[in-house]
């Protein structure tokens, strides 16, 4: 099985990119073995452009950050693309909108394999 952990934002804007940074963290200090085969991808802010990525691999795991209202900085919540809790919205930056229009239109075309989501709150 190949899974794909995308790590998603802009490293500009300091802790908005924190999905990209959280990725490369995971793919310089962690190993996995087994039969499945991990990648670690830093997507940017490339949202529609990931779609080839997206649809080669079985399963997807995207980190990045979220808006919750409320919510403390630092935390973080876990959850499935199909059923986004309604506290979660992902209109805090422009390649937060563009990524779920991507999800939104690749699962439209039936090309979607399953997607976790790892949000975090950015300060």
């Amino acid at each position: 099985m190949k899974i794909l952990v995308l790590g998603v934002g802009n490293i500009l804007f300091g802790d908005e990119g924190i999905g990209v940074h959280l990725s490369n963290f995971l793919k310089l200090n962690y190993r996995f073995s087994g039969e499945n085969k991990v990648d670690f991808v830093d997507g940017g802010t490339l949202a529609t452009m990931l779609i080839p990525l997206i649809t080669s691999y079985d399963k997807v795991l995207i980190l990045d950050c979220v808006s919750v209202n409320n919510a403390a900085i630092g935390e973080v919540y876990y959850f499935d693309f199909d059923n986004v809790p309604n506290v979660i919205t992902w209109a805090g930056s422009a390649h937060e909108v563009e990524m779920l229009q991507t999800l939104r239109l690749t699962a439209i075309s039936g090309d979607l394999p399953p997607v976790k989501i790892i949000g975090i709150i950015p300060e």
